[in-house]
């Protein structure tokens, strides 16, 4: 089991400071991390906090980027930023990434459905 670093190691005596961090006991000792961020977290919000059961189109960024080995794909990801803040906003603004070779944006639309008859529209 990989040892925990003196800094991060907490007792009763020695509390670990109050924050909105994920924390797990491994041997007594906390183990903090930063909570899991991601497309599928950030859309999870996004659905319960704004969008509710609304069906309409919602704009996304998706980021490829471009490999130079034949033999290794070349991945499209979206991350927390390829949503908007609200489903009316556009997602990420193309001029923050402009520059960047391994990160380029590709528009895209989400359709987000709530039944199972208007998920097999799109098929």
């Amino acid at each position: 089991m990989p040892k925990i670093p003196s800094e991060m190691t907490y007792s009763p005596a020695n509390p670990p400071p109050s924050s909105s961090s994920t924390t797990s006991s491994i041997d007594g000792q906390i183990l903090r991390c930063i909570p899991f961020q991601g497309f599928w977290r950030r859309f999870s919000s996004l659905k319960l906090d704004t969008v509710g059961l609304d069906q309409s189109p919602i704009p996304i960024t998706g980021f490829y980027a471009p490999y130079s080995h034949p033999q290794v794909p070349n991945p499209l990801k979206q991350m927390a930023e390829s949503l908007p803040n609200d489903a009316s906003e556009q997602s990420t603004p193309l001029q923050s990434v402009n520059g960047n070779r391994n990160r380029c944006p590709v528009l895209g639309i989400l359709y987000n459905t709530n039944t199972l008859e208007s998920f097999l529209f799109f098929c």
